[in-house]
């Protein structure tokens, strides 16, 4: 099994995003586990522990570091997936009330829903 990492420099994106992309990351083809963190120490451990981060790699706390494991042919294309992933707009920053300019005051407001939505 094969590992590898990709830095983004000063790219940052909240926790909530990270595990979601996490997630679709390590559904990608030939990829058995995978994980997007910002860079800091803690979390360099616990990639390292998970044996997802095997070579060193220079990163500071506003990196953001993906880490794949998997099938040695796939993580290249796996990598270049995840990367163009995230270079997508965030979905916080395509909100409903992110374009008037409406910083969002609830949960509701965030997820650019109603509460009769998420109740139902």
């Amino acid at each position: 099994m094969a590992t590898v990492a990709k830095v983004l420099r000063n790219f940052y994106r909240d926790s909530v995003s990270l595990m979601q992309l996490s997630s679709t990351f390590g559904k990608l083809s030939g990829v058995e586990r995978a994980s997007a963190v910002m860079a800091s120490v803690n979390n360099f451990r616990l990639l390292q522990e998970a044996d997802l981060l095997t070579e060193p790699v220079e990163a500071s706390a506003n990196d953001l570091l993906i880490a794949l494991q998997g099938e040695a042919a796939a993580l290249e294309s796996a990598l270049a997936t995840a990367e163009s992933a995230l270079k997508q707009p965030s979905p916080s920053s395509t909100g409903k009330e992110q374009s008037r300019g409406i910083s969002p005051r609830s949960i509701e407001m965030g997820l650019g829903t109603s509460s009769a939505q998420i109740s139902s």
